[in-house]
């Protein structure tokens, strides 16, 4: 028996990305599929360009695009982009149902010139590539001239992981990159359309969110998702395959836990360099020590008579040190919640900036107040 069989399912709900995978359409997704359709459709303007992080859903939208009666729109799909210009135009022919003369890159052009010309006022030709962070230089600069050879008859569409969006930044490719009129990102997921998205996966094959797991248990498991589409299958297909061997009834609490620990220490990015998390203890607790001195240091000088009142040193005193006194207190609780993150995971890298800046100004704002007040 399979895990989806003993949970009561028609079909396994979690697998990769195929033409007849159920489909949820976040609000990222719907523009992304937008963006995608205009480059089909709409006023050829420029070339058109999707990212999105790996698993983010991508393909997932090129195989709905490729599912819908375009009028007039002639689609070839490139799902191998380490095929050469050759090889791509190749596919480019076969897909179309078109035959060349011969097998040389000048007959696989003319080819295509010869449906363009004939063609090319009542159709669109469209090539969707897939993964096209993977394209050589020189292939995406074939691709340039090739939609060049036509008069608004050829649209260029490149889908790919973000580094795509960086390397048409570099100066040889400025030319493709300037031709890019239109520009799509897909975004993560929020926690609420996640769940969405789990209950879309698993109503396709006649269930719910409520009859698989149980109370807390998906809100783990899509914690250590980052809102990315692939990730929430192999963490939900894992843990109903780990509910099924441990004989539970629905997905327990401890089991969504313990794969979504043993997942995230599987697949987390090591980075070079040393971890900036021993640090952070030791930080606070010297950030805290400091805190407290200042504070026994106060309760000193008032009790010599120092207020803010006494005289010009003490109100000057009280204002600027109490003030980088409270930015210490607000230092110290960001701290502790990166901290706490830290524990976790990952924080972003936002707030992790925001929090690194932050304690900086604080650490090195002192010296300065501590010179020229006690000195």
């Amino acid at each position: 028996m399979e895990y989806y069989q003993y949970f009561f399912l028609k079909g396994p709900p979690f697998q990769p990305a195929s033409p007849d995978s159920a489909v949820y359409l976040s609000p990222t997704h719907l523009e992304g599929l937008a963006i995608l359709e205009s480059g089909l459709s709409g006023e050829l303007t420029g070339l058109t360009m999707l990212t999105g992080e790996a698993g983010s859903g991508k393909t997932t939208l090129i195989y709905s695009l490729l599912q819908r009666d375009f009028k007039r729109v002639r689609i070839a799909h490139i799902e191998d982009p380490k095929l050469s210009f050759p090889e791509i135009m190749q596919v480019v022919l076969r897909q179309m149902n078109l035959y060349s003369t011969g097998s040389t890159k000048l007959e696989y052009l003319e080819a295509l010139d010869k449906l363009v010309k004939l063609r090319g006022k009542e159709e669109r030709i469209a090539i969707i590539v897939d993964e096209s962070q993977l394209l050589s230089d020189d292939v995406l600069e074939e691709l340039r001239l090739l939609s060049n050879r036509s008069d608004r008859s050829l649209q260029l569409i490149l889908v790919g992981h973000p580094e795509l969006a960086e390397r048409l930044k570099k100066p040889e490719l400025r030319q493709l990159n300037q031709r890019i009129s239109s520009r799509g990102v897909l975004e993560p997921i929020s926690n609420a359309q996640a769940i969405k998205y789990v209950e879309c996966k698993l109503s396709a094959q006649g269930s719910n969110c409520a009859a698989i797991f149980e109370r807390g248990a998906l809100k783990r498991l899509l914690r250590r998702s980052d809102g990315i589409p692939r990730k929430i299958n192999m963490l939900c297909h894992t843990a109903m395959q780990a509910a099924y061997n441990a004989g539970e009834r629905k997905v327990s609490y401890k089991t969504a836990n313990k794969v979504a620990a043993s997942y995230h220490d599987s697949v987390k990015i090591k980075k070079q360099g040393f971890s900036l998390r021993p640090l952070a203890m030791p930080a606070l607790i010297a950030g805290t020590a400091f805190v407290l001195l200042q504070g026994v240091e106060w309760v000193a000088l008032l009790r010599e008579g120092l207020t803010m009142t006494s005289s010009n040193h003490g109100a000057f005193f009280y204002l600027i040190v109490g003030t980088h006194a409270l930015h210490a207190v607000v230092a110290i609780i960001a701290l502790t919640w990166v901290y706490v993150l830290m524990r976790r995971g990952t924080p972003a890298l936002s707030t992790f900036t925001a929090t690194q800046m932050f304690w900086y100004f604080v650490v090195i704002l002192w010296p300065i107040i501590y010179l020229r007040v006690y000195l």
